[in-house]
């Protein structure tokens, strides 16, 4: 099979492009021929990687004629977008060819973004609707001034509606396809194809006294609940926090105005290699998001190394994190809640090492290459199906 990916970005910044890294290797693998399209390049990457083809910018007509010259050199049997934000465009392709889509986020399903009311702070459970909008513009997701908003807005309609014309839609948890099914998507064109992760090796694994945070430092990423959680956790227990954002300097004035910089680290970006080293080493790896996350990548990553993890209930989190089994559910926002589970699991390190043993047999299950690739091929092939019978 020819396969077109398409993507916003190619290279090391977030879940999307290291889904687009593996899942192009894993493809080719199998005998396909991949090639991938992005937009953007960000971060460390191989410039002269095989089948890999940058467009200039995000501009319908630029991209318009990369995007022909690359069909008629590619050919491909069916084009799989991921986070590609030119509407105009997919909606010209899915005249051209097949097209099957893997939503990652919630970008075509709300004007905030995050799925979060900004009034509140609680989690929107609302499908995208004219409520939306005095939402977005407190969260300045939105233009105030007046052409521009409308702009904003029927842009995002617009592009819900070429989402709803594509005949297969991928999302990696069951909280994702309900949020297409309040959206009126019908429950037949949803697959949910979770995440994968190639098992690394735990032969010199510990458990010494630190939690670990790996991620965006975004606000919705929660960092700044799990610092106020290190305050009621025992006083032999740090923080490793590994990553950057937007979010950071409000991070660091915040640890600054507490007595626990002492016991927090901010490492910033680690190559993976290193990462892996405090994966080894950590208690517990804690997902304190307090947005709906659409899957949470680096849960799965953090039981692959046989580690237990604490997280908010939030968003597709219960689909791998199993209560009391490979780690702790917790309220979403309860910070004594998040302390008192860190607290028991560093009391009680043979549970901690038990959870991350049923973890990572979990991971070995449910989540490995082989199982999504062969799920994705079906919905590839039935991709194909139903347009030739069409």
């Amino acid at each position: 099979m020819r396969i077109l990916i398409i993507n916003n970005t190619y290279g090391f910044l977030g879940g999307t492009e290291k889904y687009v890294r593996d899942i192009k290797n894993a493809l080719k693998r199998r005998g396909h021929y991949v090639y991938v399209v992005a937009v953007e390049k960000v971060g460390d990457y191989n410039i002269n990687e095989e089948n890999l083809t940058f467009t200039k910018e995000l501009l319908l007509d630029d991209i318009g004629k990369d995007i022909k010259f690359i069909l008629n050199k590619t050919n491909p049997d069916i084009i799989f977008i991921n986070n590609f934000s030119n509407a105009q465009l997919i909606e010209k392709l899915i005249k051209i060819k097949p097209v099957c889509r893997f939503l990652h986020d919630y970008s075509p399903l709300c004007l905030g973004w995050s799925k979060v009311i900004r009034f509140t702070g609680n989690i929107c459970e609302y499908p995208l609707g004219p409520w939306c909008i005095p939402c977005a513009l407190y969260s300045h997701t939105i233009s105030y001034r007046p052409k521009i908003m409308l702009r904003q807005i029927k842009l995002k309609f617009y592009e819900q509606r070429v989402l709803s014309k594509i005949k297969n839609i991928i999302v990696a948890s069951r909280y994702m396809k309900e949020c297409l099914i309040s959206n009126d998507f019908e429950d037949a064109r949803i697959d949910i194809n979770p995440y994968f992760i190639n098992l690394p090796d735990v032969t010199d694994v510990s458990y010494e006294n630190f939690i670990l945070f790996v991620g965006r430092i975004w606000e919705q990423k929660g960092l700044q609940f799990l610092i106020k959680a290190l305050a009621y956790c025992d006083k032999c227990i740090n923080l490793k926090i590994i990553g950057d954002g937007p979010y950071l300097k409000t991070i660091i004035t915040q640890i600054k105005n507490t007595n626990l910089s002492h016991r927090i680290e901010i490492l910033g970006m680690l190559p993976y290699e290193k990462i892996s080293e405090y994966y080894k080493n950590c208690l517990v790896v804690v997902v304190p998001s307090i947005w709906p996350e659409p899957f949470g990548i680096v849960g799965v990553e953090s039981m692959s190394f046989q580690k237990p993890v604490v997280a908010f209930d939030v968003g597709g989190i219960k689909d791998w994190l199993l209560n009391g089994e490979t780690g702790f559910l917790v309220k979403r926002g309860d910070v004594r809640g998040l302390a008192d589970k860190i607290n028991f699991l560093l009391n009680n390190k043979t549970v901690a090492v038990e959870m991350g043993r049923k973890g990572r047999e979990i991971v070995a299950q449910k989540f490995t290459e082989e199982r999504h690739v062969n799920h994705l091929e079906e919905i590839f092939t039935k991709t194909l199906d139903s347009v030739n019978n069409n």
